[in-house]
């Protein structure tokens, strides 16, 4: 199970998934978003982090990628 949720966070759909959640707490008029990590390995108690390890290159980490395309398209609103 362990090796199914690390491939699932490693995929590149997870990107797009992100990409939708923050286009969706956007258009609800979100304010401000804070992601729970930063930086966390995955263990069998959760895969929080956006990237794995501090040098992870943004290629291989959809979830951080999403978020600075996120950050990188969207001047601030509020």
């Amino acid at each position: 199970m362990t090796a199914l949720f690390d491939a699932a966070n490693r995929d590149p759909r997870m990107g797009g998934l992100y990409d939708s959640y923050l286009a969706a707490w956007k258009a609800a008029g979100g304010k401000l978003f804070v992601h729970y990590v930063s930086i966390g390995a995955y263990t069998k108690y959760g895969r929080w982090g956006s990237l794995e390890y501090m040098d992870q290159p943004r290629s291989a980490a959809p979830k951080f990628d999403a978020l600075q395309r996120f950050i990188e398209m969207s001047p601030t609103w509020w």
